[in-house]
């Protein structure tokens, strides 16, 4: 995202750009982007109360004073009563749930404490903020015009919220980026459309063009009518999903071998077999034949077929088909195959680089459905 872009639709001053600038980009060298906790921070020096001098001020620094001032604005709205003149009713679902818009300060400080984050900064500034309430006029989501969808706490909404939001998107006419339409559990799946065979089957689903329910990944078909299962896929579903402080495999790990494998086979006109080391930076995707060598940034996607050998960065996966060793990052994924002597698939196994159970920086190969540590010489 372009946060820069994002601080100047605020009115941010040129402290504000600066830090946005350089401690912001300086921190997101070396750490994992939060883009809810960055425009949250960025809120906040915004704010007349952010601190003199920010360019002496770390990003760390920030998010604790952001934290600090966002209970601030809560407490001030927690005995807050709302009458019908502080919002306006927009939409109305008719069963007890409506889209109002925020008018008065009382209704964007009420909105600030009970959704737990800082809309009530935002009064007076030249945006339309947007409450879904239902029956007894709770808040369920906040929205910000053509910008911000919000949950509590700025987090994801819940999904029986999902359907009243997206039909009032459709009413005005709005559009929000990637990361708000995942806060609705929707994925953009713009890279998938020329895989996707059944597209007037799932027409019905689809947001703006392009949108998706994350939870309906089954139902993309390929041309041939089975399930979309693929190296492109990856973009755009995650393969590791976290629920209930537990870290779950989001595919059918022999289905994404064969087809990542089959990605291969297509692509093999533009691959050089036995290839020596090929290498990217980061988010690459880069495929490779018999014998290949790949090696890929953080977030990269590696796929090679029989004895490849594939390095991946933090946050990568690497696919490799039978025979095939891979080596990796704290974070990264390492998915391996074994197949018979009829070359018939046997076993198909994904681990996540822990650091402790499988090491970071060690090769592995898949020996009778087990994760054996081995060893390879680039130069050989």
């Amino acid at each position: 995202m372009n946060y820069l872009n994002y601080a100047k639709s605020l009115n941010a001053n040129n402290e504000v750009l600066n830090w946005i600038s350089h401690n912001l980009v300086n921190y997101l060298k070396e750490n994992k982007e939060d883009q809810d906790e960055i425009e949250h921070i960025i809120d906040y020096l915004i704010n007349d109360n952010a601190p003199y001098k920010l360019i002496k001020t770390s990003y760390e620094q920030a998010k604790i004073k952001a934290e600090k001032w966002t209970k601030k604005l809560q407490n001030k709205g927690e005995h807050i009563k709302e009458t019908k003149k502080d919002t306006e009713v927009v939409l109305d679902f008719k069963d007890g749930f409506k889209i109002v818009k925020l008018i008065s300060k009382n209704a964007y400080d009420r909105e600030g404490f009970l959704m737990r984050h800082c809309v009530a900064s935002y009064y007076g500034k030249d945006t339309e903020i947007y409450s879904l309430r239902d029956k007894n006029n709770m808040p369920h989501c906040t929205i910000e015009k053509d910008n911000q969808i919000k949950g509590k706490g700025n987090g994801d909404i819940h999904p029986k919220y999902i359907d009243y939001v997206v039909k009032f998107l459709e009413h005005i006419g709005m559009t929000v980026g990637d990361n708000e339409m995942a806060h609705l559990g929707y994925v953009n799946i713009e890279k998938l459309l020329d895989d996707i065979g059944n597209k007037n089957e799932i027409k019905k689903d689809i947001f703006n063009k392009k949108y998706f329910p994350k939870n309906k990944k089954e139902l993309l078909k390929d041309n041939n009518g089975n399930v979309l299962n693929n190296l492109n896929m990856l973009d755009v579903f995650p393969l590791i999903e976290e629920q209930q402080n537990t870290i779950k495999i989001a595919f059918d790990i022999p289905l994404l071998v064969t087809a990542s494998i089959e990605y291969i086979r297509k692509s093999i006109k533009k691959l050089t077999i036995n290839n020596k080391l090929k290498s990217s930076g980061d988010n690459a995707q880069l495929a490779g034949g018999y014998n290949a060598q790949l090696a890929g940034g953080d977030n990269a996607k590696l796929a090679g077929g029989d004895n490849a050998k594939l390095v991946v960065g933090k946050g990568g996966i690497a696919v490799g088909d039978n025979k095939s060793i891979a080596k990796g990052k704290i974070g990264s994924c390492i998915v391996l195959c074994e197949r018979d002597n009829n070359y018939n698939l046997v076993n198909a196994k994904a681990v996540i680089i822990d650091g402790k159970i499988i090491k970071e920086d060690v090769w592995y190969k898949l020996e009778k459905n087990q994760f054996i540590e081995t060893t390879f010489n680039a130069n050989d």
